[in-house]
């Protein structure tokens, strides 16, 4: 079990915690029907424990397509998600009051009759990119889900579909209402003909909220403030980058710090081309303008991608083919371009599709997440993306899952976005009271050489790492630090400014040396995805370092059928070859045995 030692000095509750974020729920699609008596699958991952893990419940239904979003709680527990035609909560059934929201005929174009095994109908899910997004409200316990309602022209057909309204649906959470009640329903914050989806930014006094969201033919960037007073259409931006065609795929995202508005978009189906527009944005009085236009061609994705790094430094992009890396602290940023991975060429076995860059997400361990489009069972991972260039590692396919994600990627925006200090907006008494965070990893070749990636937020100016082995502090931001031996060490982080200092500690255990007494608790956090398994299991070791990691898997009889190294962190063992059947699983260090786990294998 991990260990996580957080102090905290004088913080305000609005800025504590913002964990909003911290359950990520992809996949779906139950019509593939059922494998070894299991619905397979949608799975969520969890960014609570370090490395995340990925969790499977056979009760997780709901199908996530493009409209995938989710809120927990800011200490991190779920909450309700929603795939634009229904409303989960933690419970995974629906939220009273929103089993049925944006309801309409293009409802029903989703929504296949008597399909599932008990007969039931299969919501599948809007293939709508950020059609929906949510945020923590003004009242403790509430939150706002922003979703749209799209309609078909009479007589028309699913491609012709026109988003017709801005909905806001407000839910409270509670010890009276754990499974949610509905405050309001499908309130209209704006009727017309839109196109894309919501993204947000922190308001810069702390509490309020700016949403984008994108008129049809892209002709019109709306901007609403969301405050304790409602939603208000504060701007209407018309020099934007205007695609001549009603069916655009806009993607935009803001920066980490809310310095810039980047919309992606694709015109065109196949061989198409992408536009990618950079604005400046003011936290202040939301206003946008255009700084740099480019285009892209051919783009081989049915969506634009848009992610920034965690420092804010640089902004990616994609065209399918390509991972694009920009630096926004130069003035002219498009000069600045990087190719900072190209595709593989990896096909998916079963499906027969390319697998390459599409929808990307920030993770709450400053990682970025980038999934294939369509039909796919793997995901890409950015693992530095602060880093210049190819430094940022791009590994392609990381994850094998074990079921099909079909472009289910979350929309969040960034929950850890503090006041603007000094703005003229900053006169509710909020300040930023930074809140240290960090994870690390072992280089592949000196396990006792330890990388440490800094995840602090509310703005830290300093940094002033203890790394637990008498050896003195050190000030970067993100260092690499090498141990003399093994053993377990307390590794704490203090991070500062004007306001505060916090520190966070945890013990990182590297070695056999820290199990050999056999009395103690095992250090390892190990975690098997799936189990059961049909092919490809996601063993995730946390909180050891080994030496020298083997997994070993045994069969009944003892025999000894499976052998590979291990890592700390994510390892894809394959057991396709396995007949079905009960297993041991062993994660050895040496001829240490760490942890052992049962682990069953079930045919296709």
């Amino acid at each position: 079990m991990k260990l996580i030692w957080i102090f905290i000095f004088s913080l305000p509750l609005i800025l504590m915690g913002q964990k909003h974020d911290n359950n990520w729920i992809i996949g779906g699609n139950p019509e593939n029907g059922i494998f070894g008596g299991i619905l397979w699958g949608t799975m969520l991952a969890d960014f609570e424990q370090d490395p995340f893990a990925f969790r499977y419940d056979s009760v997780m239904t709901l199908d996530m397509r493009r409209m995938d979003a989710s809120i927990s709680d800011q200490k991190g527990k779920l909450l309700m998600y929603t795939n634009g035609q229904t409303v989960h909560n933690v419970n995974h059934k629906a939220v009273p009051g929103l089993d049925t929201i944006s309801y309409g005929t293009y409802w029903e174009n989703f929504n296949t009759k008597g399909i599932l095994p008990n007969g039931g109908d299969w919501v599948s899910g809007f293939p709508i990119q950020k059609g929906a997004i949510m945020l923590p409200s003004f009242t403790p316990d509430q939150y706002a889900l922003f979703h749209i309602l799209r309609t078909n022209p009479p007589n028309d057909t699913v491609f012709s579909h026109q988003t017709t309204s801005l909905l806001k649906t407000e839910v409270r959470f509670d010890k009276t209402h754990p499974e949610g009640e509905v405050i309001s329903k499908e309130d209209e914050i704006l009727g017309g003909f839109f196109s894309g989806g919501f993204s947000a930014c922190r308001h810069a006094n702390g509490r309020d909220w700016w949403l984008i969201h994108n008129s049809e033919y892209n002709s019109a960037h709306y901007v609403f403030l969301y405050s304790p007073l409602g939603v208000t259409l504060v701007h209407t931006f018309t020099d934007i980058t205007k695609i001549n065609q009603r069916q655009t795929f806009v993607v935009g995202n803001f920066d980490r710090e809310g310095k810039f508005y980047v919309t992606h978009e694709e015109s065109g189906e196949s061989e198409a081309t992408m536009h990618l527009t950079i604005y400046t944005f003011d936290r202040s009085t939301g206003d946008i303008k255009k700084k740099a236009y480019k285009t892209h061609f051919p783009q081989l994705i049915l969506d634009g991608t848009v992610e920034f790094s965690p420092s804010n430094q640089y902004l990616y992009t994609s065209t399918g083919d390509k991972m694009f890396q920009y630096d926004l602290t130069q003035d002219d940023i498009l000069a600045t371009e990087k190719i900072v991975s190209n595709y593989d060429g990896s096909i998916h076995p079963i499906f027969g599709m390319q697998t390459y860059f599409s929808s990307m997400q920030l993770g709450p361990d400053g990682r970025i997440y980038c999934i294939p489009p369509g039909s796919a069972t793997t995901m890409h991972v950015k693992e530095y993306p602060d880093e210049d260039g190819t430094n940022a590692t791009v590994l392609q396919n990381k994850f094998i899952l074990p079921c099909k994600i079909f472009n289910s990627m979350p929309n969040f925006p960034n929950y850890r976005l503090g006041p603007l200090d000094g703005s003229s907006c900053d006169t509710l008494g909020l300040d930023n009271y930074p809140i240290a965070k960090y994870r690390y990893e072992p280089d592949s070749i000196d396990y006792k050489r330890i990388r440490f990636t800094d995840l602090s937020y509310f703005r830290p100016e300093t940094w002033s790492w203890d790394f637990g082995d008498n050896s003195p502090k050190i000030s970067q931001r993100s260092p690499f630090h090498t141990y003399a031996q093994n053993g377990t060490y307390r590794v704490c982080l203090t991070v500062s400014n004007e306001n505060s200092s916090n520190t966070f500690c945890r013990d990182i255990t590297i070695g056999p040396s820290a199990v050999d007494d056999d009395q103690a608790e095992h250090p390892a956090d190990v975690t098997l995805f799936p189990n059961p398994v049909q092919d490809i299991l996601l063993v995730t070791i946390g909180e050891y370092i080994p030496e020298r990691g083997y997994i070993e898997i045994f069969n009944i009889s003892g025999q000894q059928v499976h052998r590979q190294r291990a890592y700390y962190g994510h390892n894809n063992v394959d057991m396709t070859g396995l007949t079905e059947g009960t297993y041991i699983l062993r994660f050895m260090d040496g001829n240490k045995m760490v942890k052992e786990e049962k682990v069953v294998k079930i045919e296709n």
